[in-house]
């Protein structure tokens, strides 16, 4: 007897952190993980604020 399995994919990119969440074919969620995004500050300029692609992907 074989089986397969249908998953889906939820990622969030949001200012805090990257999120991701997979569910199974009935919608029940198998694992979900959380990686906070580290943004940049700089003195010299105290409005701006930058992110790294490189930290996100």
């Amino acid at each position: 007897m074989t089986t397969s399995s249908s998953y889906a994919i939820g990622i969030d990119v949001g200012t805090g952190s990257v999120r991701c969440m997979i569910f199974d074919d009935k919608w029940v969620p198998v694992i979900q993980w959380q990686k906070p995004i580290h943004t940049y500050h700089s003195s010299s300029a105290p409005l701006e604020y930058e992110q790294s692609s490189t930290n996100i992907w």
